[in-house]
């Protein structure tokens, strides 16, 4: 039996706010997105790097802690969380109602409603929230500690449409639209793990959060590349010289290979990684928590 358009749409909504909700928890660890940023802009040399050059993963949090104090650590946690609230909401909304839709059409469980669904939730959030995330970029990777807090955040903006117009905001989009295919490697592979280890409404919540963390790393191991280099071009904007430092994606993947080597394309990695996993057991942990919740009062058709 087909659901009707406003069941589809309600699920979608209610399985946005847990993604919200779960986003908020996770974004207790944001220093060590500081920590990934930083060490994915800096090239090894020592000149026209925005951030100093840290030895280690530890000495990059006292370094900060140090300079710029706790505002430092968190800085931009503001935005990042408006951020991720943003894209997970319209992606994990989207990919609720869109993978039930998928799902009247192909059948339940199917491979294609899960392909079908990320696909398009993770492109519309992309563009969406582009903006959102270059200002983010801008205000991580600013080690200047005499503008704070949403003056930070307003001068960024101010700069960014000063110097390049509204294209500024969108620096990197075509990485972060090749970035969609995360969405749907990730969502593939957390959906088959809860149906490998047959999740249901009556499964403990600990079982979200381990598939989690797989599909977590296995994603970010296959497309942090992409990740490294779209940072570098989203700051590549704010390098004050008359010379671009990076002419291009292709000129910047270039140039990480000839001074770097393949070890530069997983500047950060190791940071991201400690990031991840905690974070996206306790993201996925309060999304399939919530969820629950929602389907308790009869907000979504199943968990």
């Amino acid at each position: 039996m087909k659901e009707s358009p406003i069941h589809v749409s309600q699920s979608g909504f209610f399985t946005g706010v847990a993604a919200i909700m779960a986003n908020v928890i996770e974004q207790v660890l944001h220093p060590f997105e500081v920590v990934k940023l930083r060490f994915q802009s800096h090239d090894g040399q020592e000149k026209r790097n925005l951030v100093p050059k840290y030895k280690s993963i530890a000495q990059a949090l006292m370094e900060i802690g140090k300079t710029e104090g706790m505002r430092g650590l968190y800085r931009g946690v503001v935005l990042s969380a408006m951020s991720s609230n943003a894209a997970k909401f319209i992606f994990f909304g989207l990919f609720g109602m869109e993978k039930q839709r998928y799902e009247n059409k192909f059948g339940k469980k199917s491979q294609m409603a899960i392909v079908f669904a990320s696909l398009e939730a993770s492109i519309i959030a992309t563009v969406l929230t582009s903006p959102l995330w270059v200002i983010k970029t801008r205000l991580i990777l600013n080690t200047k500690t005499e503008t704070t807090g949403f003056q930070n955040m307003l001068t960024s903006i101010k700069e960014v449409y000063t110097h390049h117009g509204p294209y500024g905001f969108f620096r990197g989009l075509q990485l972060s639209l090749a970035l969609s295919t995360y969405g749907i490697i990730q969502m593939t592979l957390y959906e088959n793990f809860k149906l490998l280890a047959n999740y249901d409404a009556t499964s403990p919540t600990s079982v979200p959060a381990m598939c989690g963390i797989a599909s977590k790393c296995i994603t970010s191991l296959l497309l942090y590349p992409i990740n490294v280099i779209r940072t570098r071009i989203q700051q590549n904007q704010f390098i004050e010289s008359p010379d671009m430092k990076y002419k291009g994606i292709f000129d910047c993947a270039a140039k990480i290979r000839q001074l770097e080597g393949y070890r530069g394309f997983y500047k950060g990695f190791i940071p991201s990684t400690i990031r991840a996993v905690p974070s996206n057991a306790i993201f996925f942990f309060f999304f399939e928590y919530f969820k629950k919740i929602f389907y308790k009062w009869g907000y979504l058709e199943n968990p």
